[in-house]
């Protein structure tokens, strides 16, 4: 009886030793599936960071060259008003003059008028 007891444990060792050995090698194969998808996954995000660093970087140097056209637009935009400003005081000025070659016009044909009714 103690040999089949013996047997039977031993059998039961046996098969115990294989289904751990079996389990062992599952889970060593699992890890090595997840460590390769793992790297896998970081190697993309590495990759996609790279880029959308890149795209940030492009956006910025964009936003640099968009300030600078901007700044030299207003500039621009500034001297332009100047210049409008001096155009708008020499309408002004002509205006006056205009207004002053009227009168004297006026003045001399009612002159002109006067010496023709004496003659």
């Amino acid at each position: 009886m103690e040999n089949k007891i013996l047997k039977a444990i031993e059998a039961l060792d046996n098969k115990f030793e294989k289904e751990l050995k079996f389990l062992r090698t599952e889970t060593k194969e699992e890890l090595k599936l997840l460590r390769t998808e793992t790297k896998e996954e970081l190697k993309l995000l590495r990759n996609q960071t790279k880029e959308n660093t890149q795209i940030l970087q492009a956006l910025q140097h964009s936003a640099e060259v968009n300030k600078a056209e901007h700044d030299q637009m207003m500039i621009k935009l500034s001297k332009v008003e100047g210049s409008v400003e001096h155009v708008k005081i020499d309408v002004t000025g002509l205006r006056k003059d205009l207004s002053t070659m009227e009168i004297v016009t006026a003045n001399n044909y009612a002159d002109i008028a006067k010496l023709k009714a004496v003659k």
